[in-house]
């Protein structure tokens, strides 16, 4: 089986990353599972940064499938 994560990554113009909003679509992943999920994806995202340069803010959005093991 697999799980579903919607994402939207907003990066300053720099490359790095100044917000992350995720919704995982799986109704019966747990709580405790989510929030450990946001842990990861905080300290990710903290040293995260994209060679890339723009003249304004971007974003990025999608949907990613994980394998459930």
């Amino acid at each position: 089986s697999t799980i579903t994560v919607m994402n939207k990554i907003y990066f300053n113009k720099d490359g790095n990353i100044k917000y992350y909003f995720f919704k995982i679509m799986n109704p019966s992943v747990p709580l405790e599972k989510k929030r450990e999920f946001e842990r990861v994806l905080n300290k990710f995202s903290a040293n995260i940064k994209l060679d890339l340069q723009r003249d304004s803010q971007f974003a990025q959005c999608g949907k990613t499938k994980y394998l459930n093991y």
